[in-house]
């Protein structure tokens, strides 16, 4: 199949094909063709395809055929099935899904509603959806953040540390809680932990 003749942007106000859609503020356009739609991203200067019944049913019918007739096929000998499936599980495919275009009063939990239809919705590590794992979660510890005079000096020091720290760290994400240590374990620096 032969890629549509994408119209450019100083053609959009001009070309039938393309309409504005007023929830997203992006431009849509309807290949005549084959019916199929794609919206333009600004930043990256291109069209992408957008997720309707013609996208959906070109993708299981060509995913489709190709699954089986690789399960028809089937290994010739034992030998050559346990080289496959140690190949395929050193090989970890992608199966993250990357959303754009939607509109902006979409809530999180009408995106998900939607796409559990199709899997598991595994919570995204950086922006902290629900808990995080044990095994991503961290212990900081900061050293040489004060004196021992700087503290004699200053007694709201120790409140004021841990304040700044915690609003710091927050912006890399969330923070369980914030320990600063005034008595030294060692002659030496005192230590903060976070």
């Amino acid at each position: 199949m032969d890629a549509p003749h994408f119209p450019k942007p100083e053609d959009f106000a001009t070309d039938a094909r393309v309409k504005l859609v007023e929830e997203t503020g992006c431009y849509k356009f309807l290949d005549p063709d084959d019916g199929m739609e794609y919206e333009y991203e600004p930043s990256k200067g291109a069209w992408f395809p957008m997720w309707n019944e013609t996208l959906i049913e070109q993708q299981q019918s060509a995913y489709g055929a190709a699954r089986l007739a690789a399960e028809d096929a089937g290994p010739a000998d034992a030998s050559e099935y346990k080289r496959k499936g140690k190949e395929a599980h050193r090989r970890r495919e992608n199966t993250s899904v990357y959303v754009s275009g939607l509109p902006l009063d979409t809530t999180e939990s009408e995106v998900a509603e939607y796409f559990v239809q199709c899997g598991a919705i595994m919570p995204d590590i950086q922006t902290r959806d629900g808990e995080v794992p044990e095994r991503h979660k961290r212990t900081v510890i900061l050293a040489h953040m004060f004196t021992l005079d700087e503290m004699k000096a200053d007694v709201t020091l120790v409140l004021d540390l841990a304040e700044d720290v915690r609003s710091e760290c927050e912006r890399l994400g969330p923070v369980s809680s914030v320990k600063v240590y005034d008595v030294s374990i060692k002659p030496g620096p005192k230590m903060l932990a976070c």
